[in-house]
């Protein structure tokens, strides 16, 4: 999870596309399943609201990947 959300923070407000995540993972892209991507986004998703009453700022691109929708830095 922490591969995957660090990735969509270095993407700077920019769109990481699928293969991008599968990469930041370690994942093989010709074996990986990418129900993963779905499965770990829902997780950080229900933890964000559990524990801030937030939303998880992250938009899902049809098709391509997604994208973190606000500033953040990590320390």
């Amino acid at each position: 999870e922490y591969q995957f959300i660090r990735r969509l923070i270095d993407g700077d407000g920019n769109p990481v596309s699928k293969a991008m995540l599968v990469t930041a993972l370690g994942g093989n892209m010709a074996s990986f399943d990418y129900h993963r991507i779905d499965l770990i986004l829902a997780r950080l998703r229900k933890k964000t609201t559990e524990t801030t009453g937030a939303t998880l700022p992250v938009k899902t691109l049809q098709s391509f990947g997604f994208v973190f929708t606000a500033q953040c830095e990590l320390l």
